[in-house]
């Protein structure tokens, strides 16, 4: 089975999920899952959408304090469920040939597939951004730019390990 799935902290990018969703139905056949927080979703509906709030499950950490786990949480949260999952950004605007995007499953080894692009805010008030520190304690294999952008991200069951890897070391960043 595949889904779609997207992420929506607060009420405008809830809102940018829901936008996101009903473009995806129009192009696929597969489920669509917004994970949502501090804020409502619609009452649109359809059987194919599900909309699943971030407060009813227990991810081990406070989303509010410290949010940047939740991409491989909810990725892996899908995975219990469905064999291939796609990770949207809610801002990404979707084409009819999204469904290619599963054509990319067959190329996964151990670790999602994620666009690979640099950071250009690397430094906050002059000192370096967690990106770097990430670099560090997760390897890239031909790394060739500074950072992974997970705003699209393709996964199955055999990511599994890595997205545990991927949450705990990033729980680790936290001061």
């Amino acid at each position: 089975m595949e889904a779609f799935i997207t992420l929506g902290i607060g009420q405008s990018y809830i809102d940018g999920c829901e936008l996101l969703a009903d473009h995806l139905l129009k192009y696929t056949t597969a489920d669509v899952l917004i994970y949502y927080g501090n804020g409502k979703p619609s009452y649109f509906a359809s059987p194919r959408l599900h909309k699943i709030n971030l407060e009813e499950l227990t991810p081990g950490f406070d989303i509010k304090k410290f949010p940047n786990p939740l991409n491989p949480f909810i990725i892996k949260e899908t995975l219990k469920t469905y064999d291939e999952v796609v990770y949207l950004d809610s801002d990404i605007q979707v084409t009819p040939n999204i469904n290619r995007a599963f054509e990319e499953i067959k190329n996964i080894t151990t670790y999602p597939l994620a666009c690979r692009y640099p950071w250009y805010y690397t430094e906050s008030n002059g000192n370096p951004w967690v990106g770097e520190k990430i670099i560090n304690n997760i390897p890239y294999e031909n790394q060739s730019t500074p950072t992974l952008g997970v705003c699209c991200t393709v996964s199955n069951k055999q990511c599994l390990p890595f997205l545990t890897q991927w949450i705990d070391n990033t729980l680790n960043l936290i001061p």
